[in-house]
């Protein structure tokens, strides 16, 4: 004891104790910091294939309700391995510089969150993608506020939110916009804004959801990880398509994507892709109101062809929709209960 005692009685030896002992502390802070990294990263890491679905709902507090919950154990039992996460806020109109979130249709930030933390809990992979529209049934890509500054403001504010949540549970993507072609196209200092913002917060990949008819115009892909497109593309020219017209149709698209892709740097992922079960749906696929017999087998065609041909050449896509927030429409977007169900079991799950 007194040799100890004598020993820590010199000043080198005491300084040379205590950098050793702050060393030592040191590399336990920097080995369970890159433990926590490592853990974290491992939790985003997004899957070879994106297999997802999307899952919107436009009531208060439908993600907190037992029919979520049964619709990810569905989408499991089919092979989906990504869901897509969608609250939408709204404004007035198409020049209005506000956006709020509506009382009865913007489902709340709580059950948002459950919503997340239920996916993950049952092993999903997650994109948020908050949305922004108008009552009225009108495209969202003609926004163009009269005080875009006011505009900016207002959806940074909801996004950071959102982005902040999307942190806090590890999602895997987080989708900075969608379809909001003319904002994108006359002001796209404001998603460069925007894209910093949520960089600033959120650490997982970024992807921007541009319609079919606006992906070439944007001038900000290369800060983001991925190119996003809603592909509703134009694939049939009849009310009764042939499965080789709609391979003509897609091998033409393919063609320009593939360059689209290369000459960017950027993978690309079907952010939305659908079809009503309808006739005339594989003709016009953007077109939600349109009013035709109800056709399961040219929905079915129509998966069938995407998955067969189209899937294995992008890095992944999202169904638009998985309609769980109310019974499934005879000749809605939703294939659940159809025989597209089936189509996306035999290439996803079997």
């Amino acid at each position: 004891m007194k040799f100890l005692f004598e020993l820590f009685s010199h000043k080198e030896i005491r300084l040379s104790f205590s950098v050793t002992l702050l060393t030592f502390l040191a590399s336990i802070v920097f080995t369970a910091s890159c433990s926590s990294d490592k853990a974290k990263n491992s939790e985003r890491k997004i899957p070879d294939k994106i297999k997802g679905m999307s899952l919107p709902v436009w009531q208060r507090e439908t993600y907190s309700s037992e029919r979520y919950s049964s619709a990810l154990d569905r989408l499991r039992t089919i092979g989906v391995n990504f869901v897509a996460i969608v609250p939408t806020l709204y404004q007035e109109s198409l020049t209005e510089s506000r956006i709020y979130e509506d009382q009865v249709m913007t489902p709340s930030f709580s059950s948002v969150q459950r919503a997340v933390q239920l996916a993950k809990e049952k092993g999903f992979h997650i994109m948020l993608k908050p949305h922004i529209d108008l009552k009225e049934p009108i495209y969202r890509g003609m926004i163009k506020p009269s005080d875009i500054n006011l505009w900016k403001r207002d959806y940074i504010g909801f996004i950071k939110k959102y982005a902040e949540l999307a942190e806090r549970y590890n999602i895997e993507i987080f989708c900075v916009g969608t379809e909001l072609e003319t904002i994108s196209s006359e002001y796209p200092e404001v998603f460069d804004e925007v894209i910093d913002v949520v960089r600033s917060v959120f650490s997982g990949k970024l992807i921007y959801a541009a319609n079919w008819t606006e992906y070439k115009k944007i001038k900000f892909w290369n800060k983001l990880d991925f190119i996003g497109i809603d592909a509703y593309f134009h694939v049939a020219s009849s009310k009764e398509p042939k499965e080789d017209e709609l391979k003509v149709k897609w091998e033409n698209i393919l063609e320009e994507l593939r360059s689209f892709s290369k000459e960017r740097g950027k993978e690309i992922v079907f952010t939305e892709i659908g079809y009503m079960s309808t006739d005339g749906s594989c003709s016009v696929p953007w077109n939600y109101l349109i009013e035709e017999e109800p056709d399961q087998d040219e929905q079915a065609l129509c998966y069938k062809v995407v998955l067969e041909y189209v899937f294995p050449k992008i890095k992944g896509l999202f169904w638009w929709e998985w309609e769980f927030y109310s019974d499934p429409s005879t000749n809605g977007y939703t294939p659940a209960g159809k025989i597209a169900e089936q189509i996306i079991f035999q290439f996803w799950k079997e």
